[in-house]
């Protein structure tokens, strides 16, 4: 007799190999990253982090970013950004492409701007602008309904800085 059941089948991951996901930032404008992309383990930028030594993006300021973003709501300078996990047999493989039991989550989660009068950072929506900003990112399980992560696995803090043009950029 046939069963009606179907089982399924996921991948296994190792949820706390941070040196096992990889985050790749890419940019559409000018800015530092090698071939216009950078690939970082979570372990790297945690240690990164720890060492005082943010995982840092820069670019050119262009004054048209200020006409594009008044044009589009949805312009930012802020990097797109790819998940993957590095499997058994060492190939890298594009988290959506991964069938896991539990649900996994990596999504920014505040932009911040530096405030050079006061010291401090400020929430802000995008970049289009010159300046320090600063992205956290957050990789857990357990979305809650208002859309926090209440169990968090990694906090990634990335920096971007927008210059003037010649200032020693690039």
């Amino acid at each position: 007799m046939k069963s009606n059941y179907v089982v399924e089948i996921y991948d296994k991951v190792d949820v706390s190999d941070l040196s096992r996901w990889v985050v790749r930032f890419t940019s559409d404008y000018p800015s530092d990253l090698p071939e216009d992309r950078a690939e970082y383990s979570f372990q790297t930028l945690k240690e990164m982090q720890l060492q005082s030594n943010m995982f840092t993006i820069t670019m050119p300021y262009y004054p048209i970013y200020e006409e594009k973003a008044e044009q589009d709501i949805d312009f930012t300078l802020e990097p797109k950004t790819e998940l993957f996990y590095i499997d058994n047999d060492g190939r890298m493989v594009k988290f959506k492409n991964i069938s896991l039991e539990k649900e996994y989550y990596f999504m920014k989660r505040k932009l911040t701007e530096y405030d050079d009068r006061d010291g401090n950072w400020l929430h802000i929506q995008r970049i289009f602008y010159r300046g320090t900003y600063r992205i956290d990112y957050v990789f857990g399980s357990d979305l809650s309904n208002t859309g926090i992560l209440e169990n968090l696995i990694q906090l990634i803090h990335i920096k971007i800085i927008v210059k003037k043009s010649g200032e020693g950029l690039i």
